[in-house]
């Protein structure tokens, strides 16, 4: 596990194997898959369903979704689901 950190650390992301199933992965990447289709309707940065949309229109750009938990109800569960915070807890601890 500490290479994932590490990847973490250095790349700004890491990819951990096996923590989602792929049933659990095609949710997650339909989930945001819809997230980009609301956005590219929104075409500006504004508030929707509690989250925040950063945008630029043309040409079109996703900044990011703040809170993107609040636009999609798969997300939010993530949110609360015990392996993600094991891994985010982890990732916090050695960053400080």
């Amino acid at each position: 596990m500490t290479g994932v950190f590490q990847e973490l650390q250095e790349r700004g992301y890491a990819i951990v194997r096996g923590v989602m199933t792929p049933p659990e992965i095609a949710d997650m990447t339909r989930a945001f898959n819809q997230l980009v289709e609301r956005a590219r309707v929104l075409a500006t940065t504004s508030d929707h369903s509690g989250s925040r949309f950063v945008v630029e229109p043309d040409p079109f750009r996703l900044h990011r979704v703040v809170w993107c938990g609040g636009a999609s109800p798969t997300l939010a569960r993530l949110g609360d689901d015990p392996r993600i915070l094991r891994l985010a807890a982890e990732a916090l601890r050695r960053s400080s």
